[in-house]
């Protein structure tokens, strides 16, 4: 890109040989360049660039103009599509200026020039008025336009003509710049429930470690997105309690703003119990299980899924993926009548209560056994059973795309337990599980590889959708190992698909006396919801993730 400078101070060397005034400043700077391009190498700055920040712009010793480009250079506007240049310039005396500029950018096939030929910031028309600027920061009153064109290497290249001064050449670093996709997440694990009552509370083993699976996963394939925030129940600095979650919540609305593209997102995902509970009325509302549950005061320490839901509403991604590893009443629905009319332990277990599965049940303050819905209409007395279908139908009316994924179905229980892929083929694995209540008598190195059923399959069902070209981390049972990369790293994703595809595998892993687990999807419509672009790395090496905090 530097080349550009000489090429074009060549083209004008004839005309500014011939007919030079050495008393003008400008042609000064220029014959000085155009020997620098001849006789120098293959390129030499001008005068007046410096490496200092442009926040604390200074005169270098000797200099009468100090350009300093601020970190980065060069960044994109997503929402208007323009490319931002950051710099100050400093001068003697604090004289008026203005600017001439290139902008060059690299798309892999050589330099082009955005600009059309070299342009003009802050000029006057007439001589009296010919230096507008006066602030170090030229762009304190008005905004230079730079057409952003495709991802690519972008460079600004800038005259400075002070009054007075010498003219002053400074080419800015050389600034990567993509349009990638803001994909903005909270990643939630509840295993342990400290609920407050006398009954001991039945926990679950692997939602925490499934909340940090999503986590790596989205890390990897969002590289360029801000970090998932990760709230477990095994972190004491960022736990997952409600108080927590609106903190985070609170703090997405204060700093989005750039997800104005249409290829932006923001996933939710949880893992943990699903809490259904009876109001006064005899109504059923559905809450997630937060670490510190009250039962007697859900409101304040569960998080209703109503109140979720209106929650990312508020958000601006235009695509919104919620992603819930738990389920409400599964039980309930299907083995309530055999459930109530049980005595012993035995008895209970045979009606489906079992360590495996991810609800629990309050009633007048308490966590209680399943019970019977009151109504042969579920929708009559649990109307938060549609939460999915009426969220999707309010982000299709606000011209948004989203995409409600649950474990499974109303009448069907979610599970947690050991899950291990047989590799026939990548294409065609078989599974193996085994359900959390059974997990006690199992080797040590199988207890590792537990997850939540429906987490271990969603994930491995995006995973599969990756080419193996790809270097990626398996975030599934401990592998940590890599695969080389022979090809670009742009990706594409669907949770929509991979959520269609699970049913055969629930199938082939629940081979016990257990109900098949039935997850549901409900995107929406008519359309459905856009595959996700994705980046993943080209090397191999540590994709360890971070919490953004």
């Amino acid at each position: 890109m530097v080349a550009h400078f000489c090429k074009r101070h060549a083209q004008r060397a004839a005309p500014a040989l011939l007919f030079l005034r050495l008393t003008r400043p400008r042609a000064l700077t220029t014959a000085f360049s155009i020997a620098l391009c001849f006789f120098a190498g293959p390129f030499s700055y001008g005068q007046g660039v410096t490496g200092q920040d442009a926040k604390s712009c200074q005169l270098e010793p000797g200099k009468s103009v100090s350009v300093c480009f601020g970190t980065p250079p060069l960044e994109v506007d997503r929402c208007k599509q323009l490319v931002v240049p950051h710099f100050e310039v400093a001068r003697k005396d604090d004289v008026p200026y203005y600017f001439t500029y290139h902008v060059y950018a690299n798309f892999g096939d050589g330099d082009v020039e955005i600009t059309d030929g070299q342009a003009t910031f802050g000029q006057g028309s007439r001589p009296e008025s010919e230096f507008l600027l006066t602030d170090n920061n030229p762009f304190s009153r008005k905004s230079l336009v730079i057409p952003f064109s495709r991802n690519g290497n972008y460079q600004i290249q800038v005259e400075i003509h002070a009054k007075g001064l010498d003219v002053a050449f400074a080419p800015s670093p050389i600034k990567q710049l993509q349009d990638s996709p803001v994909v903005r997440s909270i990643v939630v694990g509840v295993s342990d429930l400290k609920a407050k009552q006398e009954t001991p509370v039945r926990n679950l083993r692997h939602a925490d470690s499934d909340a940090r699976v999503v986590r790596d996963l989205l890390v990897q394939l969002f590289p360029d997105s801000p970090p998932p925030i990760l709230l477990t129940s095994d972190d004491p600095h960022f736990p997952a309690t409600r108080d927590q979650l609106n903190i985070e919540f609170d703090n997405l609305l204060k700093t989005s703003g750039n997800e104005c593209s249409s290829k932006d997102w923001f996933v939710f995902y949880f893992s943990g119990h699903g809490i259904i509970a009876t109001d006064t009325n005899g109504t059923f509302q559905h809450y997630l299980g937060m670490q510190n549950l009250d039962p007697k005061e859900l409101q304040s320490t569960g998080v209703w899924i109503e109140s979720l839901l209106d929650r990312i509403k508020q958000l601006p991604a235009q695509n919104k993926l919620v992603i819930l590893d738990s389920c409400f009443s599964g039980l309930s629905r299907q083995q309530s009548s055999k459930t109530l009319s049980a005595t012993s332990a035995a008895d209970k277990a045979i009606a489906g209560i079992h360590r495996s599965s991810k609800s629990q049940f309050v009633q007048q303050g308490r966590l209680v056994e399943p019970f019977q819905i009151g109504s042969p209409d579920p929708s009559a007395t649990d109307p938060d059973a549609n939460a999915g279908n009426e969220f999707a139908e309010f982000e299709g009316h606000a011209k948004r795309h989203a995409l409600y994924l649950s474990a499974t179905t109303a009448d069907q229980t979610a599970e947690e337990g050991i899950v291990r892929r047989i590799p026939v083929t990548k294409e065609k694995p078989d599974f193996i599980f085994i359900p959390a209540d059974q997990e006690e008598s199992q080797p040590e190195d199988l207890k590792k590889v537990g997850h939540g059923l429906f987490t271990y399959l969603l994930v491995w069902k995006v995973e599969s959708q990756l080419s193996g070209d790809f270097s990626f981390k398996e975030v599934l049972e401990g592998d940590k190992s890599l695969m080389r990369a022979a090809a670009p790293d742009q990706c594409t994703i669907s949770f929509s698909d991979a959520e269609k595809l699970l049913e055969a595998d629930l199938v082939l892993a629940k081979q016990t006396d257990s109900d098949i687990q039935q997850p549901e999807g409900v995107p929406t419509r008519p359309e459905g919801v856009p595959s996700m672009a994705c980046r993943l790395t080209v090397s191999a090496g540590s994709s360890d993730a971070q919490n953004q905090h």
